[in-house]
């Protein structure tokens, strides 16, 4: 690790200490493939979320 920022109470990064660092991204493969993967996350949350909607309906018809 080493220190970027200068400063007492208040930490200042230079310009051109941020525009020397390196941040690693994964391939566009990589991404595509983390994308497609949140998709499919995302629409098995959506389903599940109906099926405890209609759970939750059902519940309340039955107590009433």
């Amino acid at each position: 690790m080493f220190v970027l920022a200068q400063g007492v109470s208040r930490f200042n990064i230079s310009k051109k200490k941020v525009m020397e660092l390196s941040i690693p991204m994964p391939s566009i493969e990589e991404q595509q493939h983390i994308g497609s993967y949140l998709m499919k996350l995302d629409t098995l949350i959506t389903l599940q979320q109906r099926k405890l909607d209609k759970l939750k309906k059902f519940k309340e018809s039955i107590f009433i």
